[in-house]
């Protein structure tokens, strides 16, 4: 073998070395639970673990972890490998460790990723899409996928359709672009040969919007777009079901003539329990038994109590065809008080409702 292939050769074993054992620290350590040399050299030899590391001394298990400790600025994904003594003064060593203990960090802490995780089961993801994701996940935590598989896939016979991550990619960059786009909507319709279940729809006309931001809430993810480049309070907004959005076309010459920064979208959405267009007004109800579903639906709620205890007068924000909905869910622990106007509008709705259950059958 040659001088140069010599020194190749010996640069990939050295490289394997490090990989190997930032491998092993990203799985088997933590700032909770450190490793000395001589633990990992042993784990490596004793033939326990589940992939296959190379053959490596202690010796070299030494010389290579203080590398790996002064790499940060290449190792992946802001990956940190460090000592207890690193650690500030008031942390304490872990039980059973030493001030000389290696361990390694990553970018995302399992209990985070856990989370993320949990959000993807929520958010309907297509299935491969969700594996893709949940790999993605496990490396930046340095754990296996399977520390993810608990998670329970909440809408498992009406997933996204495939490919829902690269349409938000696409809206990303228009979005962050200031550009206009062009696409196809669909509505979802049922399959012929399985009644209920739901099937792509038919391409309807092309849409030509603003973007202005993503969002995602109660299962699905939404576009909220809208005609006028500067969203403003009278702007018409529109929402759209972000996994019924093909063919996407981001049109040229709109750069940078879109500003949505200066609208506030959180309020937007905590206004609306369901996607309704149109202003938003002052509402005050009174309801009974607890305020779970007031709180978990308007977190910038008002309250007062009203009564008895159990009783509670609310003000809330909230555009008024979405609320006459959310009443009419919470219809036996909630009275809408003001503005009259959506009194109003709720009580002709009871009124339909009740004719049509009263109804003889024929």
């Amino acid at each position: 073998m040659g001088n140069s292939e010599s020194k190749k050769s010996q640069a990939q074993t050295q490289r394997g070395y490090a990989l190997a054992i930032l491998k092993y620290l990203l799985e088997n350590t933590s700032p909770k639970q450190g490793v000395t040399a001589r633990s990992l050299a042993q784990d490596f030899a004793s033939g326990d673990l589940e992939w296959n590391p190379p053959e490596i001394s202690e010796r070299t298990v030494r010389e290579y972890l203080p590398v790996l400790g002064s790499s940060e600025d290449w190792l992946p994904f802001g990956v940190r490998v460090e000592q207890f003594k690193d650690l500030k003064d008031e942390t304490s060593v872990p039980p059973g460790g030493r001030r000389t203990d290696w361990y390694a960090t990553a970018i995302i802490s399992p209990a985070q990723m856990r989370v993320l995780s949990d959000a993807l089961q929520m958010s309907r993801f297509h299935p491969d899409d969700v594996a893709d994701l949940r790999r993605l996940l496990a490396s930046l935590a340095g754990v296996k996928p399977e520390h993810l598989e608990s998670g329970q896939i909440l809408f498992p016979e009406r997933p996204m359709f495939r490919g829902a991550p690269a349409t938000l990619l696409e809206l990303d960059s228009a979005i962050s672009g200031g550009q206009k786009i062009r696409f196809s909507y669909k509505h979802v319709v049922l399959r012929s040969e399985a009644a209920g279940r739901q099937a792509p729809g038919q391409y309807g006309k092309k849409h030509e919007y603003y973007p202005y931001t993503t969002v995602f809430k109660r299962g699905d993810y939404y576009l909220l777009a809208g005609k006028d480049p500067h969203p403003n309070e009278n702007t018409w907004i529109y929402h759209f079901v972000i996994d019924r959005i093909r063919d996407i076309e981001i049109l040229e010459g709109t750069a940078d003539s879109t500003d949505s920064t200066a609208f506030d979208f959180v309020r937007y959405v905590n206004e609306r329990p369901y996607f309704y267009s149109g202003q938003a007004v002052d509402v005050i109800y009174r309801v009974t038994g607890g305020l779970d579903g007031t709180f978990s639906w308007f977190p910038d709620a008002q309250v007062v109590p009203d009564g008895d205890s159990d009783c509670y007068r609310v003000r809330v924000r909230a555009q008024p065809d979405a609320m006459v909905w959310w009443a009419l869910q919470y219809a036996g622990s909630v009275e809408v008080l003001s503005p009259p106007e959506l009194r109003d509008k709720i009580t002709k709705t009871l009124e339909e409702t009740l004719r049509k259950y009263q109804k003889k059958n024929k």
